[in-house]
C-alpha cells in the first residue's frame, strides 16, 4: 500500500476513535443531569443519588493502567472494540436496575469499562502517525471527547426530561453499540489491528522504566499541575455564578459550555497554528491564556464577560494539554499504552485533588483566592514547562 494510502486509512481511523472518544465522553458527563429522575425513582436524595457518580468515576480512574498495560500486551485498537462492546453491555444492564445499590454497582463496571478508550485511541496514533503529524492528528481526535463533554450533560437532559432516565442510558448502549461496529468495519483498514510493534513480555519492566526518568517525571507534573489549578476552579465556577449573578443553573450550565466551545476553536485552528508556530510557544502562550481567564472570572462584576472567561480557560487549556498529550505518547515510546495510561491517571487523580483542595477555600472565602492562585500557577509554571520540553 502505498505512503498517501495508509494516511487516508488511519485518518478514517482516527475518526473512528474519535467516535469512540464521544461516546466515552457522552457517558461521562450525562449523569450529572439524570440525578434528579433517580432520587425521585428510588426515593433517595439528590446527594445520595450522585453515588451513580461517584461509583463511575472511581471505576473510571482505578483502572487506566491496567488497561494500558493489556493494550500494549494484545493491541489497543481490538481493545477499544471490545471496551466499546463491555460499555455497551454495562449501559444497558443499568438501565435494568431496580435499586439503587444496582445501578451504582452497574455504574462502577461502566466506568472500568470506558476508562482506556480515550488513553488508547491516544497511545494507538503515537504508534501509527508520524511524530511531524502527531499533534494535529491528537488535536482532531480530541474533537470527539470535546463535543462529548459538551453535548453529555445536554443530552442527558433532554432524554431524561422527555423519556425517562432508563431510556438514556439505553440510548447510550445504543451509541457505543454503533461506534461498536464502525471499529469493527475499521480494521479492515492496514494496521489497525495490530500492535505496532512486539508488545512487552514483562509488563513490570516497563512500569519501573518510569523510575529515574526525568522526562516522563516533567511530563507527569506538568499535567498535575494542569489538573489541579484548571479543574479545581472549573468545578466551582458554576456554583459561583448562580451565587454571585443570581442566574438559573440552565443559564450556569450554557455558561460552563464555552469552556469545551473554548477547545473547539482550538481544534479548528491547530492546523494553521502549528504550522506557524513551534507547539513549545503554543503551550508557552496558553498558561498566560488561561491565567486572563481566570482573573476575568474571579475579579469582573458582568455577567456579559463569563462566557468570554471561560472560553479562554478552555481555549488555553488545549493550547497546553495538546502538545501534553503529544509528550505522553513519548515518554515510554515501546509501550505507549501504559504510558499515556499514567498520563491520564495523573490527570484524573490531579482534578480529584485540585477539588478537594479548593473546596474549603471556597467554602470560607469564595472563588477568587482560588481563581488567583490558578492564574499565578499558568502563567508562571506554564512557559517554564514549555521551554524544558522544548529541549526534547
Amino acid at each position: 500500500m502505498t505512503a498517501a494510502a495508509s494516511t487516508v486509512d488511519h485518518g478514517r481511523a482516527v475518526l473512528i476513535l474519535s467516535a469512540s472518544g464521544f461516546a466515552a465522553s457522552v457517558n461521562l458527563r450525562a449523569m450529572d443531569t439524570l440525578l434528579p429522575g433517580l432520587a425521585d425513582d428510588f426515593g433517595v436524595t439528590v446527594g445520595q443519588a450522585s453515588a451513580v457518580i461517584t461509583a463511575y468515576a472511581l471505576g473510571y480512574g482505578c483502572c487506566q493502567l491496567a488497561i494500558g498495560l493489556v493494550g500494549d500486551r494484545f493491541g489497543k485498537y481490538r481493545l477499544i472494540f471490545a471496551l466499546c462492546l463491555l460499555s455497551a453491555f454495562a449501559s444497558a444492564v443499568a438501565s435494568l436496575a431496580v435499586t439503587l445499590g444496582q445501578l451504582t454497582a452497574a455504574r462502577l463496571f461502566a466506568g472500568a469499562a470506558a476508562a482506556g478508550i480515550v488513553p488508547l485511541a491516544l497511545a494507538w496514533i503515537g504508534d501509527k502517525v508520524p511524530v511531524a503529524e502527531r499533534q494535529t492528528v491528537m488535536a482532531r481526535y480530541m474533537m470527539g471527547t470535546i463535543t462529548g463533554g459538551l453535548m453529555g450533560q445536554v443530552i442527558g437532559g433532554i432524554l431524561t426530561e422527555h423519556f425517562g432516565w432508563r431510556a438514556a442510558l439505553l440510548a447510550f448502549a445504543a451509541c457505543f453499540l454503533v461506534v461498536a461496529g464502525a471499529l469493527a468495519w475499521g480494521a479492515r483498514f492496514t494496521g489497525v489491528d495490530a500492535p505496532a510493534a512486539a508488545p512487552p513480555r514483562n509488563p513490570l519492566a516497563q512500569v519501573l522504566k518510569l523510575v529515574g526518568n526525568r522526562y516522563a517525571y516533567l511530563v507527569l507534573g506538568a499535567v498535575v499541575l494542569e489538573g489541579v489549578a484548571v479543574f479545581g476552579v472549573l468545578a466551582f465556577a458554576g456554583a459561583s455564578l448562580h451565587d454571585r449573578f443570581g442566574i438559573d443553573l440552565g443559564t450556569v450550565g450554557l455558561i460552563l459550555a464555552f469552556f469545551a466551545l473554548g477547545g473547539i476553536v482550538y481544534t479548528s485552528l491547530v492546523g494553521r497554528l502549528i504550522r506557524r508556530f513551534r507547539p513549545a510557544r503554543l503551550m508557552a502562550v496558553g498558561g498566560p491564556v488561561m491565567a486572563v481567564g481566570f482573573l476575568a472570572l474571579g475579579l469582573s462584576p458582568a455577567l456579559w464577560s463569563m462566557p468570554l472567561a471561560i472560553a479562554l480557560m478552555g481555549f488555553g487549556f488545549y493550547l497546553v494539554h495538546n502538545p501534553l498529550q503529544f509528550h505522553a505518547t513519548q515518554i515510554m515510546p515501546d509501550a505507549r499504552g501504559t504510558g499515556v495510561a499514567f498520563f491520564a491517571t495523573c490527570l484524573f487523580v490531579a482534578q480529584s485533588a485540585g477539588v478537594a483542595l479548593v473546596a474549603p477555600v471556597v467554602d470560607v472565602f469564595g472563588l477568587l483566592p482560588a481563581c488567583l492562585f490558578s492564574a499565578a500557577a499558568m502563567a508562571i509554571a506554564t512557559p517554564l514547562i514549555a521551554r524544558r520540553l522544548s529541549w526534547r
